[in-house]
């Protein structure tokens, strides 16, 4: 990626809108809503139970070290911490769009505070660790095991392996390593 093609990560509203073009771009596209990737793609590409060429985008797969019903309760107690919960038909927690949908609200929460005058460490801190012992490990799963023919969806996939390392390295400059201390 070239200088001016990078994405702006430097403002907190900047990481917000990136986060959740990302987070839209890795739903399943529904018919008459714009998409970044057709439902073809998509299906070959992150949908397992439908191809032999996807990968989950899901964390449990990528998570060797927790259950997924251990998995899915921390990520809970993380979004019921900063007051979300999860609507009945809503995707699990644990998939990337969800995930990435928490980041862009943790970025939304930090320009509100800075905007008020109060204290955005520990919001920056919970951006920290919340890639460091989930987001990271999802997106690199992906693109571990990312073996689909198309373009747009493996683009997608690096876009996003570049965003989290950037965040992440930018945070962890400022702040310092977790709980999570493994880079």
């Amino acid at each position: 990626m070239s200088e001016e093609e990078k994405l702006d990560l430097r403002t907190p509203e900047a990481r917000s809108e990136v986060y959740g073009r990302l987070a839209q771009a890795f739903a399943y596209p529904e018919p008459g809503k714009q998409s970044l990737l057709s439902a073809v793609d998509y299906t070959e590409a992150f949908d397992p139970a439908a191809s032999k060429t996807a990968c989950s985008v899901r964390e449990y797969n990528y998570n060797k070290e927790m259950h997924s019903t251990n998995l899915n309760e921390e990520l809970l107690r993380f979004y019921h911490f900063f007051g979300l919960s999860r609507a009945p038909d809503a995707l699990m927690p644990d998939h990337i769009s969800i995930e990435l949908e928490f980041m862009q609200f943790l970025c939304t929460l930090e320009a509100n505070a800075a905007e008020r005058g109060d204290d955005v460490l520990p919001i920056r801190k919970a951006q920290r660790d919340f890639i460091q012992r989930h987001v990271r490990r999802l997106v690199h799963g992906i693109a571990e095991s990312f073996r689909a023919d198309s373009e747009a969806c493996l683009a997608l996939v690096e876009m996003t392996v570049e965003v989290i390392n950037a965040d992440l390295h930018q945070l962890v400059e400022e702040l310092g390593l977790g709980s999570d201390q493994a880079a």
